[in-house]
């Protein structure tokens, strides 16, 4: 049975474009656009910008740099923000992390050159530049629908504590990370898995928490004694039944060494991200399974004896749910082979990190041999079909599953974003559907704005 609902729903604003979501992506597309001069609006349902960086408390940046850590493969906006953040000592530049082997990752010998921030500046610091960009920003307001005329987007519905309301606007950039908008604007869409047998399998998600005054020497001896995901530790809790989660465990050490971030599984089973029902089990059990881990890891983990629990996120770590049916899907041979896309937006040097239906390990398909140390994200895999004038930003592009482990990463957000509200600006300003723009004007755009798109060469030359 369905009830109808009606309502009347006033119109709040009249923009060029409108970026729906503030997360990475979100941001970066804002602000990029606003700066090319469109009239830009950024609706966010939290009440702060950043996304998982700070509403989930993933306090640590990977991927900016190439797999090997012998260069820089994402600048611009993302550049701008980490070094405002340390300036204000708030984070750590890649370039002064080592190359491989981090701390700020467990010291797991392929992570390297990451970004550890702090978590209140980076909120703040968010909405400076938003505002100072021209963005008009709005906390605390749901998409509820676009409405769609002749495969264009004239405008999206949201409520807030006003009520129902209407935005019109030119163009869309949706950073939901759910594919929210190209999904009701009936965009055609992959969901989860596209394996036969698994077809639709969402991967379990995570919820994190912060624990303070943690033994960071303790811990450290430990992971480069050679157990750095703890699994010869967790295998000994298992015999003892003393560990109902996942096979490794992974502590993050935040900019104050003394400060963790770590990540437990609500479930170990698949998660659906769009189902509120869900993500409401998955906060309660989250929360319930933080408790319990935190008194294991008092007990049995080295440098945690005396740490405290002092924050749990306000919002649950989901991998990946929907992703668009681009104009192109970037597929795993892509990777291997370091296809060279002449429509390059974005780069990312990540590695795979999926996991499999079954099994509690992760794809590891970092170990497969591939061309180069980065990947490249072409503009197509950001535009969808049927709809002319939405272009989507974030872990909701079109991309092979494995592939999504790559540029689900947040500086390949940020880096996709500003590829997204520069182009939105374009299309309003030509008039032009995101199909049609001129794929090096584009690029010429970002790469004045410090962008990198040749990381091997002077960008400034191209």
């Amino acid at each position: 049975m369905k009830e109808k609902f009606y309502a009347e729903a006033p119109v709040i604003d009249d923009v060029d474009v409108l970026v729906c979501g503030g997360g990475p992506a979100g941001i970066s597309a804002a602000i990029a656009a606003a700066r090319q001069g469109a009239k830009t609006m950024l609706v966010e349902a939290q009440g702060n910008l950043g996304g998982m960086a700070t509403s989930g408390l993933i306090g640590l940046l990977m991927g900016s740099w190439s797999r090997d850590g012998a260069y820089p493969v994402i600048s611009g906006i993302f550049d701008e923000i980490v070094n405002k953040l340390a300036a204000e000592n708030a984070a750590l530049p890649a370039s002064q992390d080592a190359p491989l082997g981090t701390r700020y990752a467990g010291y797991a010998p392929w992570h390297g050159r990451t970004v550890p921030i702090e978590f209140e500046p980076a909120k703040r610091l968010f909405d400076a530049m938003v505002i100072e960009s021209g963005v008009r920003l709005r906390y605390f307001t749901h998409t509820v629908a676009p409405k769609v005329e002749n495969n264009e987007i004239k405008g999206v519905f949201v409520h807030s504590k006003n009520g129902v309301e209407f935005i019109q606007t030119k163009t869309i950039v949706d950073a939901t990370g759910d594919a929210d908008i190209a999904a009701q604007a009936g965009c055609p869409m992959l969901l989860g898995l596209e394996e036969e047998g698994h077809k639709g399998w969402m991967p379990p998600a995570s919820l994190a928490y912060i624990m303070e005054d943690v033994d960071y020497q303790a811990f450290k001896a430990y992971c480069q004694a050679g157990d750095y995901r703890f699994r010869d530790l967790i295998n000994q809790l298992r015999e003892k039944n003393e560990w109902p989660y996942g096979n490794v465990f992974i502590g993050f050490e935040m900019l104050t060494p003394t400060r963790f971030f770590i990540k437990v599984e609500p479930s170990l089973e698949e998660f659906n991200g769009l189902d509120t029902d869900e993500l409401t089990d998955g906060m309660i059990k989250g929360r319930e399974k933080v408790h319990d881990q935190v008194a294991i890891l008092k007990r049995h983990f080295p440098g945690f004896k005396k740490a405290r629990l002092v924050q749990t996120a306000p919002v649950m770590g989901v991998r990946t749910t929907r992703r668009i049916v681009g104009q192109y899907k970037v597929s795993v041979e892509d990777i291997r082979s370091g296809t060279n896309f002449p429509d390059k937006i974005a780069l990312s040097g990540y590695h795979w990190d999926m996991a499999t239906p079954g099994d509690k390990e992760q794809r590891m398909l970092n170990k497969v041999e591939h061309a180069k140390p980065y990947a490249e994200i072409p503009y197509r895999c950001l535009v969808p079909h049927t709809i002319t004038n939405l272009i989507a930003a974030g872990r909701s592009i079109s991309v092979d599953w494995d592939v999504m482990g790559i540029f689900r990463i947040m500086p390949a957000c940020f880096a996709m974003g500003e590829a997204a509200g520069t182009a939105a600006a374009m299309a309003v300003s030509q008039g032009a559907a995101f199909i049609e723009l001129d794929i090096q004007a584009l690029q010429r755009e970002l790469l004045q704005n410090g962008a990198i798109l040749f990381p091997e060469q002077d960008t400034t030359q191209e």
